[in-house]
């Protein structure tokens, strides 16, 4: 209550005092006048406004806890009241009622007085003058009879003993918010539904289990078995949707009104360094594949070795992250930051270092670790420091960087292979990470996360880390090795796959019912745009890592390039998709729209996919750069869309878990991409060489290496028969790859069309937002720092 209070004053300051006519205005006034009668300082003004919270929410919630009682009691009563309002219905409002209406409607008015004269929430607070005899209203005090204030005024002796809001000097100020919240919401839940005690219920515990603490805090109506408060839960949400439809949508219009956000230089510094990090792991994931070869020779690694280097840090970096967002909510964004760029580090000098391959894999983890950390803290730092509207600008930056690092990695991995050594493809990681890390140290200054370090520890949800941890692995350590390592049938595949499977229920199972703080929070995915935009953000992390991933196998394979040629040849990609980011993040904090921007990446998506359909081995080079441009564009404009769809959808101060659950669903697309990709390309490589006569005997053995038939084709003679046919079957086989990832994307913009219109114009609420040298927050007039 105290934390929401502050907020609500520190709005209430930041604005105009003839904005709104409220209470806060006239303490404001004083407060800022030259000889200020009551609120002579802030802190005064800060332990008043509890207490009118308390005044309008409290009494408010006593006096609707007390109708709901009488009303579940007697069915009668629910009858005439319904039988009321119902002129009322539709006369002002749509399908629904106004206060004003409601005022005239005699039984609402006599029933509502009847529930203050017997359970007045303030019964023990206020001053009023009554005759040593004390007041009675008649003879019979203790019946509920709404019909006394409107047909039966004899049942009122003296008018004198019903004053619930209290009279003259000591009136109450929310007398008039509280007749309309009363009225309206007994008169919707009313008209919308019927309710009663259920079986063995009477409602005694309202009265038996009630404390006066200086307001009437009532008992609970029902008591609280297991089975039937999941019942009730799941009730509510289903409410709580069904009302959002209703009535949510008409009123969440988007407000052209920009709000102010200046940051400094302090802060730009502090993006910057974030930036840094972020290019570090997307030039690490490039750099790897050119050169692979070369790190087989020298360590004598097997195919099958090669492969779990790239995998492991894949594994890693998405196990990994969920776990460190849940981790800086309780130890500070700043500390997991710096902990996961030190893992980082180290992976990368035991890699730099190896001699031998399992050095290699076990330094290829501990980077994915930190690189998972890195990925998820990043943009979720960026959602503490950049309020919703502005997002879209900073998280453009970051997607270009991204962009940049992945667009040179190929470049500059073929590079150091065929000049320095395999080994700088790691080394070069050692000085942006120590720039990164002094960076965050000198201009990362965020608000201390509340409680002592040991409270928060021992509160941490670590079962929770566990079981998804332990899940997620399962989960995609079948897929990697899937059709690889073992066949998709074997009981090595399938048991951890059923096992992940399993255990992704059973995990949210216990996050709904057992931690105070759950490392997900579920309510993250109340929202329909949510649940549609979660999953296309799974889709288009499917569909970019095929793309990327796939795209120079074919250049390799295929057309024949080197491996820094084809990693300049994917330039029309990537460095479509960083322009095109920028832009879809300037025009959505524009505009404070963003579903223009899903459904035309998606669109671009489907289409460009498809048209890669069209790629053979005789396709000209400016056919293939402008084929590859379409599917960058749309991809490009889903990575910030799909950022606030999700992002936006939570509620402010759940976005530091939306903005970690946004990358993981990302990270989990890759890696379902890069597996299911490999599935389809070694299964159609084999039906499609099995078309050749001359190659059916070897389908099922080149098709079992198919990521690593490249070297194999270069071996033979450019005029080789064998060379065409194996070509000319992996240019198909690479043609189902987009085929399949163009329908994925035309689902997934058939889903996102049931994205709401959401309003992205709302202040920043963290309680780790960025502070400045002097301890304040950054001024901007739309963040909100929660105390």
């Amino acid at each position: 209550m105290d934390r929401f209070a502050v907020k609500l004053a520190n709005d209430r300051i930041q604005r105009d005092l003839s904005e709104q006519e409220d209470i806060l205005k006239y303490m404001l006034q004083d407060l800022r006048s030259d000889a200020p009668k009551a609120f002579v300082n802030p802190t005064v003004l800060y332990s008043d406004v509890p207490a009118i919270l308390i005044g309008r929410t409290d009494t408010v919630s006593c006096t609707l806890g007390y109708a709901f009682y009488e009303l579940a009691r007697d069915a009668h009563k629910r009858n005439l009241l319904r039988e009321a309002i119902a002129p009322m219905y539709s006369t002002a409002v749509p399908y629904g009622f106004a206060s004003r209406d409601l005022e005239h409607v005699q039984y609402l008015t006599g029933f509502m007085n009847e529930v203050w004269r017997m359970y007045n929430p303030t019964c023990s607070n206020g001053l009023r003058t009554v005759p040593p005899e004390g007041i009675q209203i008649d003879d019979v005090p203790d019946d509920f009879i709404p019909e006394r204030w409107m047909s039966r005024p004899e049942l009122v002796i003296d008018e004198g003993a019903f004053h619930p809001f209290l009279i003259r000097p000591y009136n109450c100020a929310g007398k008039q918010i509280a007749l309309t919240v009363v009225r309206l919401v007994l008169a919707y839940t009313v008209w919308n539904y019927d309710f009663e005690f259920g079986p063995g219920e009477t409602g005694v515990e309202i009265h038996e289990k009630a404390l006066n603490q200086l307001i009437l805090k009532p008992g609970p109506l029902y008591r609280l078995r297991r089975g039937r408060r999941k019942r009730l839960m799941l009730n509510r949400r289903r409410d709580e949707r069904e009302e959002e439809k209703h009535y949510t949508l008409p009123y969440i219009e988007m407000d052209s009104t920009e709000l102010k956000f200046k940051p400094g230089l302090r802060f730009r510094a502090a993006f910057g360094s974030l930036c840094v990090l972020f290019f570090a792991t997307a030039l690490d994931a490039m750099t790897l594949a050119p050169a692979l070869p070369a790190i087989s020779n020298e360590l004598h690694g097997t195919a099958l070795q090669a492969f779990w280097t790239g995998t492991s840090f894949l594994l890693a970096s998405t196990a990994s992250q969920l776990t460190f967002g849940a981790l800086s909510q309780s130890f500070g964004r700043k500390y997991l930051i710096l902990l996961a760029v030190s893992l980082f580090f180290i992976g990368s000098i035991l890699t730099a270092s190896a001699e031998s391959i399992a050095v290699l894999l076990l330094g290829r983890t501990i980077q994915g670790l930190g690189g998972g950390g890195i990925v998820t803290l990043v943009e979720i730092t960026i959602t503490d420091l950049v309020p919703s509207r502005h997002r879209g600008s900073w998280f453009g930056y970051q997607s270009a960087v991204s962009a940049v690092g992945t667009a040179a990695g190929p470049i500059v991995g073929g590079g150091f292979v065929d000049s320095i050594g395999w080994r700088w493809v790691f080394w070069i990681n050692l000085p942006l990470c120590a720039i990164g890390f002094t960076a965050i140290l000198a201009f990362l200054r965020l608000h201390k996360v509340p409680g002592a370090f040991v409270t928060n520890i021992i509160a941490f949800d670590w079962m929770g880390v566990v079981l998804l941890t332990a899940s997620l692995t399962a989960f995609l350590v079948s897929i990697s090795w899937g059709g690889v390592m073992f066949p998709w049938s074997s009981w090595q595949t399938l048991v951890p796959l059923i096992l992940g499977i399993l255990g992704i229920p059973l995990f949210i199972i216990y996050e709904r019912n057992v931690p105070n703080d759950p490392i997900v929070r579920l309510s993250i995915f109340r929202r329909r745009s949510a649940m549609v935009n979660y999953l296309g953000t799974v889709i288009h992390g499917i569909v970019t890592w095929c793309l990327v991933y796939y795209i120079a196998l074919y250049y390799q394979c295929v057309l024949g390039f080197s491996a820094t040629i084809a990693g300049v040849a994917t330039l029309p990609e990537t460095l479509s998709i960083a322009p095109t980011s920028i832009l879809a993040g300037v025009l959505i904090s524009k505009w404070a729209r963003f579903r223009w921007a899903v459904w035309t990446g998606w669109s671009l998506s489907a289409l460009g996919l498809g048209l890669l359909y069209l790629l053979g081995p005789a396709t000209p080079r400016w056919e293939w750069v402008i084929l590859n441009i379409i599917p960058g564009l749309g991809i490009g404009l889903l990575y910030n869309s799909l950022a606030y769809a999700t992002i936006s959808a939570a509620e402010e101060k759940d976005a530091a878990y939306a903005a970690s659950m946004y990358i993981f669903s990302r990270a989990l697309g890759q890696s379902i991409g890069v597996a299911a990709g490999g599935a389809i390309l070694q299964s159609q490589l084999e039906i499609k060489l099995q078309d050749y006569a001359e190659l059916r005997d070897q389908a099922s053995s080149l098709a079992s290496m198919a990521t690593s038939l490249v070297g194999y084709v270069k071996t033979l003679p450019n005029d080789s028969p064998e060379r065409a046919m194996i070509v000319e079957a992996y240019s198909r086989s690479l043609g189902v790859i987009w085929a399949t990832t163009s329908g994925l994307a035309l689902f997934a913009l058939l889903a996102s069309l049931f994205t709401e219109p959401i309003n992205i114009n709302k202040p920043l609420e963290t309680e780790q937002g960025f502070k400045n040298t002097d301890g304040s927050t950054e001024k901007a007039a739309d963040i909100r720092v929660v105390p």
